[in-house]
C-alpha cells in the first residue's frame, strides 16, 4: 500500500471539473424530483423523477447516462440521459435494492436484493434475472474489484462473503466471516476489508481467501480509505474507550482517538478528504478529524449559512493534494432546503443553491476525465511472493493536472527478470483512474522489479521479493 506521487507544478491552477454533477436525491417524499446541479460553478442542471426511496446514483464514464437506484420495488432502477431531460428506461425489481454499485469500467450496474441483478449499461438491459441466488441469508452489502472482474456480497446472518465472477456470472468462491460483520469495502490496493466485532478481516478477492486479521477492541463501522491506502473506521461502541480506529494495511498496526476527545459521540461512517483529514456525519451534524496529530471536533461547516441539519455529504473526486494537504477540492452538503458547497482549500462556503425541499442523499457523478496524465499514486509497491506464487495486484492510479482520475489511459508493465509472467502487460485505467496487473513469480528465491509506464515519460517501480 506504499504510495508514490508526482504532481505537476501547475496542479490545481485548472478549475475545470470535467462536467461532473451533484445529484440531490428525493428525501423519501413522493413526487419529489432528483435535482441536479453542476459541480463547478454550482448552478442548476435539471430535474427528473425517480423513486422517493432513491439512495444512490451513478453515471457511465462518458457522462451520457445516469442511473438512480431506490430501495422500493417500483422504479428500483431509473436510467436518464446526460441532459436529464429524457428517461431512457426504468426497472421494477421485486426485492428493491439494499445496495448497488457500478463496475469501475462502467459496463455493469449491480443491484443487490435477495439475489444479485446485473444490468448492461451499453444496452440498458438486465443480463440475467437472479443470476446468483445463493448469497446467504439477507445479503446486505456489495463491493466490486477495481478490475471489474469480481463482485463481493456480504451476508451478516450467514457470516459469509460470496465472490462472484462477473465474466461468467457465477459464484467463484466464498470466505467465512467469524463474528458479527458490519460492512465491506475495497481498498485502493484492491484488497477487501470486512469489518466485524473486534476484528477487521483482510481478504484477497481474486483468491477468495483470508489474508490476515487486524485485532480491535471496537465494533468498527464500514471502512473508508485515505489516498495513501490507510483505513479508518468509526467505533460503534465508544464505551470501549475510542471514537475511531486508523489501521495501516502494510503492517496491520492500529491507532485510535481516545473517547475523551468526543465524549458521548458515536460517529457514523468515516469519509477521508485527504491523508490527514476525515469527516463523519452524526445526527444532522458533521465532525472533522485530523489524523496527525490526532484531534477531533464539531465542524464549523455544520452551521455555515444557517441552513439547518445536514442530511448527507459528498466530495468532488480529486485524488492528489491541494496546497493545505486536502485532496478533495469541494465538500457538498445537503443542508436543510439548500445544497451548500464548501471550498476545502479555503475552508469557506463557496456556493449555495436553493432546493425548495429537504434534500436527501447526494451523489457526485458525471463524465470521467480523459485529459493528459500528470501524476500518479501506486499501491502494493513492495511485496513478498512465494516461489512460483501469484502476487497481489500491482496498482497505479493516474490523475490529470486538476487532480481528477484519468479514464482509459494506457499503462504498460515490464520487467527484465527471467521467468516472471505478467498477467496483463498492457492495460488501461478504469473510470476511477486505477489500473493493475498481477504476476506469477519464478520458483527461485530472489528479488526483481516491475516497471509501470504511463503518460508522457512517467514511470514507477514495484519491488517483488520471492521467499
Amino acid at each position: 500500500m506504499i504510495t508514490t506521487r508526482i504532481t505537476a507544478a501547475f496542479f490545481f491552477a485548472a478549475t475545470m471539473m470535467h462536467g461532473r454533477n451533484v445529484l440531490v436525491l428525493p428525501n423519501g417524499v413522493a413526487k419529489q424530483p432528483v435535482a441536479v446541479f453542476k459541480g463547478d460553478p454550482l448552478t442548476p442542471a435539471g430535474t427528473f423523477p425517480a423513486s422517493p426511496s432513491a439512495f444512490t446514483a451513478f453515471s457511465n464514464p462518458a457522462g451520457t447516462k445516469y442511473y438512480v437506484v431506490g430501495r422500493e420495488a417500483t422504479e428500483a432502477l431509473v436510467v436518464v440521459d446526460g441532459t436529464f431531460s429524457s428517461r431512457i428506461k426504468s426497472f421494477d425489481l421485486a426485492d428493491g435494492a439494499r445496495a448497488a454499485a457500478i463496475t469501475p469500467d462502467g459496463r455493469r450496474i449491480l443491484i443487490l436484493g435477495n439475489s444479485l441483478r446485473i444490468f448492461d449499461t451499453a444496452e440498458d438491459r438486465e443480463i440475467l434475472t437472479g443470476v446468483v441466488q445463493d448469497l446467504g441469508q439477507d445479503p446486505s452489502d456489495l463491493a466490486v474489484s477495481q478490475d471489474s472482474r469480481r463482485a463481493y456480497v456480504l451476508s451478516i446472518p450467514s457470516r459469509r462473503l460470496t465472490v462472484i465472477d462477473l465474466g461468467t456470472n457465477t459464484v467463484a468462491g466464498s470466505v467465512p466471516i467469524p463474528g458479527t460483520a458490519t460492512g465491506l469495502a475495497v481498498s485502493p490496493s484492491d484488497l477487501l476489508y470486512v469489518t466485524a466485532q473486534n476484528r477487521i478481516y483482510e481478504i484477497d478477492g481474486r483468491a477468495a481467501a483470508l489474508r490476515g486479521e487486524i485485532p480491535l477492541n471496537e465494533l468498527p463501522g464500514k471502512a473508508g480509505f485515505t489516498p495513501d491506502g490507510r483505513g479508518v473506521v468509526s467505533n460503534k461502541t465508544p464505551v470501549t474507550g475510542s471514537v475511531f480506529a486508523l489501521f495501516n494495511p502494510i503492517n496491520r498496526g492500529v491507532g485510535r482517538l481516545p473517547g475523551f476527545f468526543l465524549p458521548g459521540v458515536t460517529l457514523d461512517r468515516m469519509y477521508p478528504a485527504s491523508n490527514n483529514r476525515v469527516f463523519a456525519p452524526v445526527g444532522g451534524t458533521i465532525y472533522e478529524i485530523t489524523l496527525s496529530p490526532v484531534s477531533a471536533g464539531l465542524s464549523t461547516f455544520t452551521t455555515l449559512g444557517g441552513q439547518g441539519t445536514v442530511n448527507d455529504l459528498a466530495f468532488s473526486n480529486e485524488i492528489s493534494a491541494l496546497s493545505n494537504g486536502t485532496v478533495s477540492r469541494y465538500l457538498y452538503l445537503a443542508q436543510g432546503r439548500a445544497l451548500n458547497r464548501i471550498d476545502l482549500n479555503l475552508n469557506q462556503l463557496s456556493g449555495t443553491a436553493p432546493l425548495g425541499f429537504d434534500g436527501g442523499k447526494l451523489a457526485y457523478a458525471g463524465p470521467a476525465s480523459t485529459s493528459p496524465v500528470t501524476g500518479f499514486l501506486a499501491y502494493n509497491a513492495k511485496q513478498t511472493v512465494l516461489p512460483g506464487g501469484t502476487s497481489i495486484p500491482l496498482v497505479v492510479r493516474l490523475h490529470d493536472a486538476s487532480g481528477q482520475p484519468v479514464y482509459n489511459a494506457p499503462v504498460t508493465y515490464t520487467t527484465d527478470a527471467a521467468g516472471v509472467v505478467i498477467e496483463s502487460p498492457s492495460t488501461t485505467t478504469n473510470a476511477e483512474g486505477f489500473a493493475q496487473t498481477v504476476l506469477t513469480a519464478p520458483a527461485t528465491p530472489g528479488s526483481f522489479t516491475v516497471r509501470a509506464s504511463f503518460g508522457t515519460g512517467l514511470t514507477t517501480r514495484f519491488t517483488v521479493n520471492i521467499g
